[in-house]
Parts: structure tokens; C-alpha cells; sequence
């Protein structure tokens, strides 16, 4: 169990200062990529979460980093274990075996349908379905 005060955030909305001890950090690839002016209070943040080396770094979405604005997150974020969470490891702009540098390789794959099978996820249904469009959508 993490105490709440050892728990910050970092998003457009809230910007929590960081406890000196060991922290979690929820955030996004945004806020720490973003290259504009900061407001004061997300500079002091921002530095604070530079200015140190995190324990483990993990990236939900892990498909997006290797897009010019979220490979950011990687350089400036120091961390001495990364890890990547995805159920769409696919790009179309082929970038996606630069994770294998910028994470790590991929450890673990697991099928959807064994997953489905097993209860883990809810079942899926396609349903096809026929109606009328107005003038401005056609």
C-alpha cells in the first residue's frame, strides 16, 4: 500500500508536488512532452520529475512512443526499468520496431481469445447495423 501524500499527479488539471521519497507518478505522454512555455507550477513539477531517476517507468498505450512528440517521454524521464502495455502493438508508419530501442523487447503476447475464453475479457459481438442518413452526412 503507497500512503496517499507519496501519490502524485501531473495532468492539465492537477499538479501535485512531489514527495522527496519514493513517489508515484501518474501522468501523461503529453504533459511530459509538451515543448511550449510552462506554466510556473508545471516547470517546478516538471523539473522535479527530471530531476531524479524513477524506479520503474510504466507506459500504457506503449505503441505511441515511438512517435516524434512521445519519444520524448523516454529521453527525458530517467528510469531504471521501463514497461510497456498495449493490446494494438501495431503502427502504420512501421515505427513500431523502434520500441525494441526505446523500451525494450517484447516479453510477454497473449491472445484475445484465450483471454475471452478464460473470462478475463468480456465477449465480443459485431453487429452490423442499417439506417437512414440525412442529407449533410451522405
Amino acid at each position: 500500500n503507497i500512503p496517499e501524500e507519496r501519490i502524485a499527479c501531473f495532468t492539465s488539471d492537477k499538479k501535485d508536488a512531489l514527495h522527496d521519497k519514493a513517489t508515484l507518478l501518474i501522468t501523461t505522454y503529453t504533459m511530459i512532452s509538451y515543448g511550449g512555455k510552462r506554466s510556473d507550477k508545471s516547470a517546478e513539477v516538471m523539473n522535479a520529475i527530471k530531476g531524479r531517476e524513477w524506479g520503474l517507468i510504466l507506459m500504457d498505450e506503449v505503441h505511441v512512443v515511438p512517435a516524434k512528440m512521445f519519444r520524448r517521454v523516454v529521453g527525458s524521464v530517467k528510469a531504471h526499468c521501463r514497461l510497456g502495455l498495449t493490446a494494438t502493438l501495431v503502427r502504420e508508419d512501421d515505427l513500431i520496431s523502434d520500441l525494441n530501442f526505446l523500451i525494450g523487447p517484447k516479453l510477454y503476447e497473449a491472445n484475445w481469445m484465450d483471454l475471452t475464453a478464460q473470462g478475463y475479457l468480456a465477449n465480443v459481438q459485431c453487429v452490423e447495423v442499417w439506417c437512414p442518413m440525412t442529407g449533410p452526412f451522405m
